[in-house]
């Protein structure tokens, strides 16, 4: 649900992970993207409203340019959400990377060799 009580969906396959790049509002199964795209002319119009819109309720606006899309605009909790899962994302495709060379040990060897370590400091 959106702010305003409204079904909404997220853009990306992060659906599950609730992670996300933005929301679209939806009806039934259409997705309905034309409220959220509008022409660089209508920003410059608009861009008080289009900011505290944004800021209420915590959609993306596309913005295109000679009908071509440019740049997308969201509010700044949208934006922190999508920095922290692009981060969560950087920190898994590490993991698989050191996984596929070999360079994790499974649990009960990691705590054997730990605490071997530490009976040799003692």
């Amino acid at each position: 649900m959106n702010r305003k009580g409204g079904a909404t969906s997220r853009i990306g396959w992060l659906r599950r992970n609730d992670l996300f790049l933005g929301h679209i509002q939806v009806i039934g199964n259409a997705l309905k993207l034309s409220s959220q795209i509008k022409p660089i002319s209508f920003l410059k119009a608009h861009v008080s409203e289009i900011v505290r819109d944004l800021g209420n309720k915590g959609s993306s606006l596309f913005i295109t340019q000679n009908g071509e899309a440019k740049a997308v605009l969201q509010d700044i909790h949208s934006y922190e959400q999508t920095q922290e899962a692009l981060a969560t994302l950087k920190i898994l495709a590490l993991g698989q990377t050191q996984i596929a060379e070999g360079k994790v040990k499974p649990l009960n060897e990691a705590i054997r060799v730990i605490k071997a370590k530490r009976r040799s400091a003692e």
